[in-house]
């Protein structure tokens, strides 16, 4: 489906207006998430999951380090799941699989439940 959009200098374009998600190997990508900006999701044993909260924890249990996350990683990741108008039920079941399965230092899983606690 096309929609024509009459641009400012006055020439009339078309665009793609998706209406559905589209699905990809365990992810699904709706184009919009009704506020303008791309939303992109990842299924894990049939549960859909913010793919950019999990990249983000996954990033930070990669590479240099040992491997968990820290207690600034941490805030990065309510950070993340804070950035709309408020912390969705993707993103809550999203940091609660972070928290099941990925390794914290001490510090960091204390700061973790008590973030999560306050959602």
């Amino acid at each position: 489906m096309y929609k024509d959009i009459r641009l400012a200098v006055g020439r009339s374009r078309s665009f793609a207006c998706p209406q559905r998600s589209q699905r990809a190997s365990g992810i699904t990508l709706p184009m919009f998430n009704g506020v303008g900006s791309a939303m992109a999701y990842e299924t894990i044993d049939g549960q859909k999951y913010e793919k950019e909260l999990l990249e983000l924890a996954r990033k930070h249990t990669t590479g240099k380090g040992e491997g968990k996350l820290s207690k600034d990683e941490v805030a990065d990741l309510f950070k993340s799941a804070q950035d709309g108008q408020g912390v969705t039920d993707t993103e809550k079941a999203t940091l609660g699989y972070i928290r099941n399965n990925f390794e914290f230092t001490d510090a960091a899983a204390k700061d973790f439940d008590a973030a999560f606690g306050q959602l």
